[in-house]
């Protein structure tokens, strides 16, 4: 028999067949893993006669539940049985299927997972990869990556195959969950902060004309050790470099993290638009004392910037240097010098160009190259008279101006160096700092070429402390127990005396606010001070008296008496008289005296100068460079610029920050880095692994 379609029909035996087959189906079906998922997810496909049954969770069927059990017993015994080796060698895409399979099955009774969980379920140890491709700034964590999968796939086969996209998801929700767990360390500190921002751009087509504001914060912790973190990196808006867009920026990063209150100061870039923007932010988060200690400049850069002045009055001697160093890149004859170094007993040190932003990087480049005077001055000659070398050789008298420029940059290689440092206050060494400078200074400024570069350095210095250096830098200095008030005043004479750069009435400023700035303190902590951090700290008669003295104005209550003034002044009188650097026993060894951690000094001196060690804590937080390095935010290959402008801001930001995050988690933070985007040392282990291939050649 045929439909009118031509279609043979199936007779009635059959039909009632099939129909048979039908039920029997339905009855595996009724108790079968497909049956709750088509209830849990597609329940329109159910048939019409099982809406009842529907609502009955297959789960609640001692058949289900039967079958659950059995389902996992199937998994304990396959993890033990010979079958798993056989499928690891033989079928490892099956066995990749089979731990899916059972990562994606929740067990009877428990909750399935939710953001990170979920994606690390879909990357077995995904928490660490997104640590490590964030951390190292891996490209797959922006575009896919075959080779790495391929990689991983060789190292362990059952490990599943992933994309850009689930990775970044993960990071993501990796960075969502961090933050909220450094939320409430911010909201819980006991302490004032201090700010470092700045403006950042890239030279990358792909992001020409985005610039991003970055915001850091920066303390000291419950034990005295000083933590930074980067809180924010945020793409302007237009207009970018707008003073109430950057100010705007700011106040809104502060308010996420619930740290308006707690605002001591905020150093800005030399990008930055400073004057307007810290009015505006001045006025939204009312820094203590009328914000005398809010506003300071980057000591970094200005020292770089009149550095860099000084070097364009020897710019065409510098010039020729540049030059015989692409003349040994690229000629290939580098290898001439290595093998010259070899026979003068020498260690060859790589030859690099400088980067002429970074001054530091001008020292490294002419340590490097007066080392081999010799053997450059040879090769050059040789090479010209061939007319292989088109420049002009360097001359006797330019490699001695060489040479003092050389030793005269030594000095400020360590000040950038210091200036770079994050888990050492640096704020207290400027004013020191300043002073070794201003000596150098004085010493080269006869020199008949080195002379040039100081006078202009002085010329240019003038002109960014017009108002005299910043109170922070004082207040910091004076607690520094090497150096404390009449050291202070001692290193801003002599300040005055080599560089002849006016001070005006910086003094008569800094007693009076230092005097203030304890008293505000005073006013606020010795309340919260307590009894056992008073009785702990009597252990002699001198420091008996100078905290009973600080303590005295407490009457019952906690309520400071009528002779506050006089009371709190006498902590302050006890500090500056007393010769702590003597009791170190430290004055004759100056190097040891260089190193001495101020820190740990006041950790273990909190209880003799309570107050002022509670300002100690919130001063010397304060950061003397607002440089984020530039590895920091590693936009270099151009194929993951393109992806980062696709993915916008965020994606950014949680790269940058978590990169700082987990630095930070590790203690290897820096903000010291070299011609190589690293650690100063990587150049010298990069020529260890050169020596050690000559070695066995």
């Amino acid at each position: 028999m045929e439909g009118n379609a031509g279609i043979p029909m199936p007779s009635k035996r059959k039909r009632e067949q099939a129909s048979d087959g039908e039920e029997d189906f339905r009855e595996q079906f009724d108790t079968s893993r497909l049956r709750r998922h088509v209830e849990k997810h597609h329940p329109e496909m159910l048939p019409e006669d099982d809406e009842v049954e529907q609502e009955v969770p297959a789960a609640a069927t001692a058949e289900a539940v039967q079958e659950e059990e059995e389902e996992e017993d199937c998994w304990e015994d396959f993890d033990k049985d010979a079958m798993r080796k056989h499928m690891e060698e033989c079928h490892p895409e099956r066995l990749s299927e089979w731990h899916s399979a059972k990562d994606e099955a929740p067990a009877a009774g428990v909750k399935g997972k939710s953001g990170a969980d979920d994606l690390y379920g879909q990357l077995p140890g995904g928490e660490q990869l997104v640590r490590l491709a964030v951390a190292e700034s891996l490209p797959i964590l922006f575009k896919d990556c075959t080779l790495f999968n391929l990689f991983v796939q060789t190292m362990n086969p059952a490990y599943p195959k992933f994309s850009a996209k689930v990775l970044r998801k993960a990071a993501m929700a990796y960075y969502a969950k961090e933050t909220e767990s450094l939320l409430p360390v911010l909201r819980d500190l006991k302490v004032r902060v201090s700010f470092t921002s700045g403006l950042w751009s890239s030279s990358d087509v792909f992001l020409e004309g985005v610039i991003y504001l970055y915001l850091s914060c920066h303390w000291i912790d419950e034990k005295w050790e000083m933590q930074s973190r980067v809180l924010g990196f945020q793409q302007l808006d237009w207009p970018m470099e707008d003073p109430e867009n950057v100010s705007s920026t700011i106040t809104k990063l502060v308010l996420k993290w619930e740290l308006e209150g707690k605002v001591l100061s905020i150093n800005f870039d030399d990008r930055t638009n400073v004057t307007a923007a810290v009015s505006k932010l001045q006025t939204s988060f009312s820094p203590i004392l009328d914000g005398h200690l809010f506003q300071s400049k980057c000591a970094h850069h200005i020292v770089n910037s009149c550095l860099k002045y000084g070097f364009s009055k020897i710019s065409s001697l510098l010039d020729k240097v540049r030059n015989v160093i692409h003349f040994i890149q690229e000629s290939n004859i580098e290898q001439q010098v290595k093998d010259k170094c070899s026979q003068s007993g020498l260690r060859y040190k790589r030859l690099l160009c400088d980067i002429p932003m970074w001054s530091n990087t001008t020292y490294e480049m002419l340590d490097a190259f007066i080392r081999y005077r010799s053997i450059l001055m040879e090769l050059c000659s040789v090479e010209h008279a061939a007319g292989n070398y088109c420049g002009t050789p360097l001359t006797e008298d330019e490699w001695s101006v060489l040479c003092s420029l050389t030793d005269f940059l030594e000095r400020f290689k360590a000040a950038f160096d210091i200036f770079c440092s994050v888990y050492i206050p640096t704020a207290n060494l400027v004013i020191p700092i300043l002073y070794t400078l201003s000596e150098a200074s004085a010493q080269y400024i006869y020199d008949k070429h080195v002379g040039q570069i100081c006078a202009g350095m002085e010329a240019k210095f003038s002109t960014y402390w017009v108002d005299g250096i910043p109170m922070v830098y004082c207040l910091a200095t004076i607690l520094d127990p090497r150096y404390k008030l009449d050291g202070l005043l001692h290193l801003l004479d002599g300040y005055h005396a080599n560089t002849k750069v006016s001070i005006g009435d910086t003094k008569n400023k800094i007693k009076t606010l230092f005097y203030k700035t304890y008293d505000a303190y005073f006013k606020q902590y010795v309340p919260l001070i307590p009894e056992d951090l008073v009785r702990s700290g009597c252990s002699s008669s001198g420091t008996k008296s100078a905290v009973r003295l600080v303590h005295s104005s407490r009457d019952g209550d906690g309520k400071k008496g009528s002779d506050t003034k006089a009371s709190s002044h006498s902590e302050i009188q006890y500090y500056l008289s007393s010769d702590d650097v003597s009791s170190l026993g430290l004055e004759e060894d100056i190097d040891k005296l260089d190193m001495l951690d101020v820190l740990k000094w006041w950790k273990h001196n909190q209880a003799r100068y309570p107050v002022l060690a509670t300002v100690a804590r919130d001063v010397l937080a304060h950061v003397a460079s607002a440089k984020v390095p530039e590895d920091t935010f590693d936009f270099h290959s151009s194929g993951v610029n393109e992806q980062r402008r696709e993915m916008g801001s965020k994606a950014a930001e949680m790269s940058v920050c978590l990169k700082d995050w987990i630095r930070a988690e590790l203690r290897e933070q820096r903000l010291c880095v070299n011609r190589y985007g690293g650690d100063v040392s990587s150049d010298e282990e990069e020529n260890d692994d050169d020596d050690a291939e000559e070695e066995e050649g």
